[in-house]
């Protein structure tokens, strides 16, 4: 195992991460969303509740430090009403002010996506039949911070209750973000109003945040084709990313890192923006535990940018004789561990330009691959690996061999295209091929 590996999946460190993704939706990771993290805390004298706000959250500003943090499962002889038994404390509501817990989760929102926040609210068992207990009123909202101070001040989405029976319940608000917050950070706003409460000690408690996205779009993603064996990182979030470590694991082995034919390393590549290191962590470097299960690079002392919209190519590191399709793909930001999406896609062989398809608007950029490399590139079709989507024959090779069985890719006998019209799609298909092979014929190495 990596050290990388090793380190990101220390128990208290995955437990402060969520990256499922659950009926098609990504979540958003949540810091501590259980607040299972600070359930060794010791609180002084015996104190039920914990001193200090739970680890990954913030409080609004003038609560007092000692009455918020968690509660833990059979202080005073509490049986609490959900499964994991620690909670957040109650949050102090002496002033005039709603106060209240909050989190940013460093990622921003996108206009059109909608985010649905998961929260466990909970009334305390000993609260019920006590005068100074009468209720519990809480709210909980996505936040967002429009005066710099990291701080929301502004709520979005923002749903509100009063409880008078002990018990947890389950609620959840949906808000469908505009360009209004488009780019600013999404904030998590677990609170007390102080305009329903009837009594000082009148608040809830939390648990089990959970924040979901209806795009993916919120995370890099590997883009692993199966004909091919191209893996390729992408960013589609709409931002640059930076990133200090990646690991791509296959638990049936589906991946290839034989140096020059398969993995092709950003230590190998050393990009300008990608550096590659020497040992001593000052750029990008392969991890010892590299193998058919597990490919993992970190830049120790750095961070790199994927910028918007850009892609970087990890070479055939994906074994097509395999193809377990059972990959996983984290990557590093700053110290977070993050959950990429993974998808896989099957190229057509001849379908040089990249459209899914394999027809006439394929014959230009095949000529161009096969006799004016630069002229192809130039165009910036959506092909990661040309010579291989060229070798139409499956020789091995891109080459002259490759007309024949590429002209029948196009047009194939029998085909209503071959049949409605076949002189004049023939060719017109035969003329262009001719002239490429007179080309390569010249000025080809092939």
């Amino acid at each position: 195992m990596s050290q990388f590996r090793l380190a990101a999946t220390c128990a208290a460190f995955a437990a402060s991460l969520v990256f499922a993704s659950v009926g098609g939706a990504a979540s958003i990771p949540v810091t501590n969303h259980s607040f299972e993290d600070d359930v060794n805390n010791a609180a002084p004298g015996g104190q039920t509740f914990i001193v200090g706000v739970p680890t990954g959250w913030t409080i609004s500003p003038g609560s007092v430090a000692s009455h918020y943090g968690v509660l833990e499962n059979g202080a005073f002889d509490l049986v609490m009403p959900v499964t994991d038994g620690v909670q957040t404390g109650y949050i102090n509501n002496s002033s005039t002010n709603d106060h209240f817990l909050f989190q940013n989760t460093g990622v921003a929102f996108l206009s059109g996506e909608t985010y649905t926040l998961d929260v466990d609210v909970i009334r305390r068992p000993d609260h019920d039949g006590l005068a100074s207990y009468t209720d519990t009123p809480w709210f909980v909202a996505f936040g967002m911070d429009t005066d710099a101070d990291s701080v929301p001040d502004v709520r979005l989405g923002e749903i509100a209750g009063v409880e008078t029976v002990s018990g947890a319940y389950a609620q959840q608000t949906i808000f469908n973000a505009t360009a209004a917050e488009a780019g600013s950070d999404v904030y998590i706003m677990l609170g007390n109003p102080f305009a329903t409460r009837t009594s000082l000690h009148s608040q809830a408690h939390f648990d089990n945040v959970r924040l979901d996205t209806t795009s993916a779009s919120i995370f890099l993603d590997l883009q692993i084709d199966t004909t091919t064996g191209g893996v390729v990182i992408t960013n589609g979030t709409g931002g640059p990313i930076d990133i200090n470590a990646y690991e791509i694991l296959s638990p049936g082995a589906s991946l290839d890192p034989t140096d020059g034919t398969g993995w092709s390393s950003l230590q190998d590549q050393n990009l300008v923006s990608f550096p590659a290191g020497n040992g001593t962590g000052n750029g990008w470097e392969e991890g010892g535990g590299v193998s058919t299960s597990d490919l993992t690079e970190t830049y120790l002392s750095d961070d790199s940018t994927v910028a918007d919209a850009a892609s970087i190519s990890l070479g055939l590191a994906y074994d097509t004789g395999v193809d377990a399709q059972d990959v996983v793909f984290n990557y590093r930001e700053g110290t977070s561990l993050i959950g990429g999406t993974v998808n896989y896609v099957a190229s057509l062989l001849g379908d040089m330009n990249g459209d899914g398809a394999v027809d006439m608007s394929d014959v230009n950029p095949f000529v161009q691959a096969l006799t004016n490399r630069a002229l192809y590139d130039a165009q910036g079709f959506p092909v990661n690996f040309p010579d291989i989507i060229g070798d139409v024959n499956e020789d091995g090779s891109f080459n002259l061999g490759d007309v024949a069985a590429f002209k029948l890719a196009v047009n194939p006998p029998g085909t209503a295209s071959a049949s409605a019209v076949p002189e004049p799609s023939s060719l017109v298909l035969l003329g262009i091929l001719g002239i490429a092979i007179s080309f390569c014929r010249r000025f080809c190495n092939v």
